[in-house]
């Protein structure tokens, strides 16, 4: 029987792959894709810094405290607003202390570095109103701290924990402008983990004792009392290759209203595996992600991961920073809906080459699902940066191919198979088995044609758009299906991710008080159309529209 020439072709591809075989470089564990995303500089800080609080809130960026140039602490904030940084005066400076968003919107500050160089600990504490761009001094920590953390509880009082060459106890914050001193803890910790697990307590745990020494097993214990035995730290232990803030927050993907306290962060064993954990509740767990661990190399070098791991909740993923001399990387795992049956998909993002690779340990996410990184220490190590890095996690670059260098073996030898196969089957088989396909990929697109008419018709008919924190759950919800049909479905048949889709409806909208209401102020719609911010309404707006809202309104 001859063999079909598509066929032919495909056998002599297997040929030749296989004669390289051996030769294939082994960089990143199979079933992990090397995908390349796109950077952007924005305008740079006003203040080169480092060893600051970074956060996006009301619709800004904001960078709190940290210090700059010759190690010195500065009293300055800034936020980022149409195209520019705006510097503010803080009450007290902050260097390497905690921070917080509370559930009030504003922000706590607190403790760090007394004198420059990273010498000493400080009492102060801060809160950052948002809205006004104004901070205000609000009390004093029971203990001076430095490399601390802090959680907050369901009846807004926080719990701190964590400090630098100076003694260590919890303390807890009333609400108001007292913090008291709670019982103190087995051990003292720096650089802490501290995640809540129900309304009223929380656990912490941490790799560093108070000098930055390893211990060599892991305690981790209640703020309320009590040791808890986690089985999985006999083997495992959380990855903290040096000392760095630690917000515990970033990584929550549980669901407060529900009481679900779900968080994620990284853990190393002693042969140098990297994996994800997953803390529910009081009990600590793998992830199960595909592959089992995670890259710690690259086709370019040996990557060196940040501890502060970011989890966007709408998107059901989290991101681990890290980069080598030329590059930086973002390894995504997308987290939701991960079983043992069906383990989380990683995906190895990285840059092209670049002139400058900021060593930043406080990357912020934005509302539209990207990175920023503000600031952060030069590859010198000493000189902090007021560059200002872009991630586009969003964009295009998620559809490029995996690595060529990432293609499993039993590929091609489920391919070999195949074709083997195919070339002993009878026209009958092949004919019969070609209409059977066609048959399927006709039902399949008719399935998903009617769920996209579901979803449009949803959309339509109760303007979800409008919920700024919209996300894919509350759509799948809705219907009854998993979240993840609902994207596949939205990327076939829009050839849209959920955010661009959402968006179009947002501009649309806009569109409509615009010709209804020609005298309202563009300004005042971005917020009333379910926009998480100015700026990325108008940047919607114009790539959807083709031009600027006030030019589509004169037009």
């Amino acid at each position: 029987m001859k063999m079909p020439k598509p066929l032919l072709i495909a056998f002599l591809s297997f040929m030749a792959q296989t004669a390289v075989a051996g030769t294939q470089p082994d960089y990143l564990p199979e079933g992990c894709p090397l995908v390349k995303m796109e950077v952007e500089r924005l305008p740079d800080l006003q203040v080169p810094r480092a060893g600051h609080a970074a956060f996006c809130t009301n619709g800004e960026l904001v960078v709190i405290g940290g210090h700059t140039t010759g190690f010195v602490p500065t009293p300055t904030a800034e936020y980022y607003c149409e195209g520019t940084w705006h510097t503010i005066p803080m009450t007290y400076s902050h260097d390497q202390g905690f921070s917080l968003q509370l559930s009030s919107g504003k922000l706590m500050i607190g403790g760090g570095h007394e004198q420059p160089l990273g010498i000493g600990q400080t009492f102060s504490v801060d809160f950052y109103d948002p809205k006004t761009h104004s901070f205000s001094d609000f009390g004093c920590l029971d203990i001076k701290r430095c490399f601390a953390d802090a959680v907050e509880l369901a009846d807004g009082k926080v719990v701190i924990v964590g400090n630098w060459y100076h003694k260590d106890s919890p303390e807890l914050y009333d609400g108001g402008r007292v913090f008291l001193p709670m019982d103190s803890l087995t051990v003292a910790r720096s650089c802490p983990f501290v995640f809540r697990t129900a309304e009223d307590d929380a656990i912490v745990f941490s790799r560093m004792d108070l000098h930055g020494n390893f211990y060599d097993s892991i305690i981790v214990e209640r703020i309320r009392g009590g040791v808890v035995d986690i089985p999985l730290f006999r083997k495992w232990h959380p990855y903290q290759p040096r000392p760095s803030i630690f917000r515990s927050a970033n990584s929550f993907i549980g669901d407060t209203c529900l009481e679900d306290y779900v968080y994620l962060f990284p853990v190393e064993d002693a042969t140098g595996n990297l994996a994800i954990a997953r803390l529910q509740g009081k009990e600590i767990a793998l992830l199960p992600t595909a592959p089992t661990t995670l890259p710690r190399r690259s086709p370019w070098g040996d990557i060196f991961y940040t501890t502060h791991l970011l989890a966007d909740l709408q998107r059901g993923s989290a991101f681990l920073l890290g980069h080598d001399q030329h590059r930086l990387y973002a390894l995504c795992i997308d987290y939701g809906g991960a079983t043992p049956e069906c383990p989380a998909p990683v995906t190895l993002y990285h840059t092209d080459s670049l002139d400058f690779v900021p060593d930043c340990d406080s990357p912020v996410l934005t509302a539209d699902g990207d990175i920023v990184l503000p600031g952060g220490m030069a590859p010198d190590h000493f000189t902090p940066t007021d560059a200002v890095l872009l991630l586009r996690m969003n964009s295009d670059a998620d559809k490029a191919m995996p690595s060529q260098w990432n293609i499993p073996s039993w590929c091609w030898v489920a391919l070999a198979t195949a074709l083997l196969a195919t070339i002993l089957c009878t026209a009958y088989l092949r004919r019969r088995r070609h209409l059977h396909t066609a048959a399927s990929s006709d039902v399949s697109e008719i399935a998903d044609q009617e769920l996209m008419q579901r979803i449009d018709q949803l959309m339509a008919e109760r303007q979800l758009f409008l919920q700024p924190d919209l996300k894919v759950q509350d759509i799948a919800a809705a219907l009854g299906i998993p979240a993840r049909h609902v994207s596949s479905v939205i990327r076939t048949c829009r050839d849209n991710t959920f955010v661009q889709y959402v968006n179009a409806y947002r501009v649309e909208y806009v569109k409509r008080l615009l010709q209804e209401q020609p005298s309202r102020k563009i300004a005042s719609l971005w917020a009333e159309a379910g926009f998480s911010s100015e700026t990325s309404f108008f940047r919607t707006f114009k790539a959807l529209a083709g031009m600027t809202p006030t030019e589509w309104s004169q037009k």
